[in-house]
């Protein structure tokens, strides 16, 4: 999230039709080669209700709720480990080629962003085929869920523009993203990271964010508290993202505000394809912005 100062021996991924958030979660069982089958959930808000019957608010017996906090900080462990392996090996590839950092800092840039999304979808998926239970509701995009993406998506840009509205109001300073630091002195980086966003950082996000991390807590202690601990965890870990300085707390505060407005949007769709496109298109138009400042276009 940017802001705008901002075994395999089924190779068919089946999707199974109905949440499995009422059975009480477990550690499971160490599985290398995890089975493709039942890796999603086609509608995790199949049941009565307008989030299919699922608690706000619940309390899971002590193995649910260890089980949740023992995979989340098990998944984003992973997720930290493997991007930095993918970063490491990447680029220095890309030196042995003669791609280094002041050479070409721009492929520098996206490939190291590009790396480190991919081994967070790479980290979230293997998760989710040795569960194999659905933990992630995802489908095609219906009708409903296509009106969700367009309010949703207006939604968090009316959020997020009143956030840094109100921060500045206050006289609150707002941290700069080490990535918009770095387009700044290379605008053409700006205009690589817009399709950036819909192939790698919207995905890879709400995929380990939403979709793992929050679909985890939800089980445990109800969607609510899935949401809002998805979220704090979502904006801590943007703190290696931002240059420093007195505000970084500003804008972790916002980045929980709308990782949580995600969160939201997802369990009320039940659909994870849904916070992937919102979140991507409000990132795309930062960049956009972004871009155009640094042209002085605008």
């Amino acid at each position: 999230m940017y802001r705008n100062h901002l075994t395999i021996p089924n190779p068919t991924l089946a999707i199974v039709s109905g949440d499995s958030s009422a059975k009480p979660d477990s550690m499971g069982s160490f599985n290398p080669f995890p089975s493709f089958s039942d890796a999603f959930t086609a509608n995790i808000n199949g049941g009565e209700g307008r989030f299919g019957g699922r608690p706000l608010v619940t309390y899971g017996d002590t193995d649910s709720r260890f089980a949740a906090v023992f995979h989340a900080a098990l998944v984003l462990f992973g997720a930290l480990v493997a991007a930095n392996i993918f970063i490491v090996l990447g680029t220095s590839l890309l030196a042995g080629s003669g791609f280094t950092e002041a050479s070409t800092p721009i492929l520098f840039d996206v490939s190291t962003s590009a790396l480190q999304f991919l081994a967070f979808i790479g980290v979230s998926i293997w998760y989710l085929l040795w569960r194999a239970d659905g933990l992630v509701g995802l489908r095609l995009p219906t009708r409903s869920d296509l009106l969700l993406i367009v309010g949703g998506t207006v939604l968090l840009i009316a959020v997020m523009l009143s956030l840094e509205f109100v921060m500045d109001l206050l006289g609150f300073e707002t941290a700069e993203n080490v990535t918009v630091e770095r387009g700044q002195a290379n605008p053409e980086l700006f205009l690589v990271l817009i399709p950036m966003q819909f192939l790698f950082t919207g995905p890879a996000e709400e995929l380990l964010f939403r979709g793992v991390i929050q679909g985890l807590f939800r089980r445990a202690y109800g969607i609510m508290p899935g949401i809002l601990i998805a979220g704090a965890i979502f904006s801590l870990f943007h703190i290696p993202a931002l240059a420093g300085g007195e505000g970084v707390a500003a804008v972790l505060v916002i980045l929980f505000i709308s990782g949580s407005l995600l969160g939201l949007l997802y369990e009320y769709s039940g659909n994870i394809i849904v916070p992937i496109i919102a979140h991507a298109i409000w990132n795309a138009l930062v960049f956009a912005n972004q871009y155009f400042q640094a042209v002085g276009m605008v």
